[in-house]
């Protein structure tokens, strides 16, 4: 990572805002693999949009907003798992 203190700045606002600790290793990594995906995606969002014309562009952004949702929804569960206290998930982490 080109920017180690923003992870470090992004992760202690998140668990001071949430009230929960994801400046652990594995909650800390989720948070920033999750910000790397997002960017990329919201990158060619961008490209597509100023770069591409008529059903060709329609057909990618579509593809991309999709591609965000599945994104978001992979990210929602891994903050629940990391949320949810140890002994929640049956055993599991």
């Amino acid at each position: 990572m080109k920017h180690p203190w923003l992870t470090t700045w992004l992760v202690t606002t998140v668990a001071v805002a949430t009230g929960t600790a994801f400046a652990e290793p594995p909650s800390a990594a989720e948070l920033q693999h999750h910000g790397e995906r997002t960017a990329r995606l919201r990158r060619m969002r961008f490209v597509a949009e100023t770069e591409r014309k008529g059903s060709e562009q329609e057909k990618i952004l579509a593809r991309i907003d999709k591609l965000l949702e599945k994104e978001n929804a992979r990210h929602e569960r891994a903050i629940k798992r990391f949320a949810a206290p140890q002994g929640a998930s049956g055993g599991k982490p």
